[in-house]
Parts: structure tokens; sequence; C-alpha cells
């Protein structure tokens, strides 16, 4: 029995990945996705997937998505293009067979995003930037759980629109 009843992990010689079956439709399809993915031996993941998503359309899923760990709180999105430097927290890490193996086995880009590093002064030119409502302030290290709680409002107010959202509670998102 599956210690976690949101989550079904997978597990063979060169693979593991787990499947989320309680997650935000895709396009109003009944969707699953597949999350947690570790690839070493691209042909049993091709295997492995290919089975995962045969049992799921048999279980109705319409829609299959990942990789992503059950929400876009944690960790989704495959890295296709890296220059080898280390992620931010939070940032997904792919494998070098990830990619391919995705693609291989049907999955397709529904979305793209950019992570980058810049200098702030390249970011918003050498003038501080001002805003009426926006305060830029160096964190003193104090008053943390504070601060996570104003980020956790501001994140359900400005992503709980974005595809995929699901609702969080502050203490799972300060867990996070």
């Amino acid at each position: 029995m599956n210690a976690n009843p949101e989550r079904e992990d997978v597990v063979a010689e060169g693979v593991r990945f787990s499947i989320y079956r309680d997650v935000p439709k895709w396009e109003g399809y009944r969707t699953a996705s597949i999350g947690k993915v570790k690839i070493s031996d691209p042909e049993m993941a091709s295997r492995k997937l290919e089975e995962a998503a045969a049992t799921l359309k048999t279980e109705g899923f319409e829609a299959i998505i990942g990789p992503m760990d059950g929400s876009t709180w944690h960790t989704y999105r495959a890295v296709v293009e890296s220059d080898g430097s280390q992620p931010y927290m939070m940032e997904p890490m792919s494998g070098p067979h990830d990619v391919a193996v995705l693609k291989e086995t049907g999955f397709q880009p529904i979305s793209h995003y950019v992570s980058s590093r810049v200098q702030t002064e390249e970011a918003i030119g050498p003038e501080e930037a001002s805003h009426p409502r926006i305060t830029i302030e160096t964190f003193d290290g104090r008053n943390a759980d504070a601060l996570f709680g104003e980020v956790f409002d501001l994140s359900l107010q400005g992503f709980s629109e974005n595809h995929f959202y699901k609702p969080i509670t502050r203490d799972a998102f300060l867990d996070l």
C-alpha cells in the first residue's frame, strides 16, 4: 500500500517517478501528472511511462502532464536548456535523459518558462526603482514567519488564475 494516497510511486531498475491523480484539470480534461522523474535507463523509463499512461487512461484520465509533482507549488517543468548553473531555490533540475524520454513517450510542451540571473542594475537600471505601492527592502533575517505569511498572501493572489493552480494552506506553504 502506498503511504501517500495522493501519490503513487513507480520504481523499477533505472527509473523512478510518481503519479499524481489529484491535480488541476488541463483544458477541461480530467488530468493526472507524472512527477519526481529520475531516469538512468531510457528504455525502461519509456516502458514504465507507457504502462502508467495506459493505466491512467483506463481509469478515465484524459490528459497526463509532467513533470509536475502534483501542482505548481511543488517542482514542475522539464529543463530543456541550461548553462549548468545550480538552480534557484525550488527550481527544477532535469536529468540527461528526462526530456528525450518524455518526448518519446508523447509528452509535448504546453508552455515555456525562462529563468535567468542578472545583476539588479541590469534588471532595473542604475536608478532605484520606485512604485507608490511597492517597497524594496533588504531582508534582515528577523520575523521570517510574518514575511513569508505576506509572500503566501501575495502568491495566492498572484497565482490563483494560473494553469494548474491548486489551493494550499498557509502551513503547507510555510513547510515548503
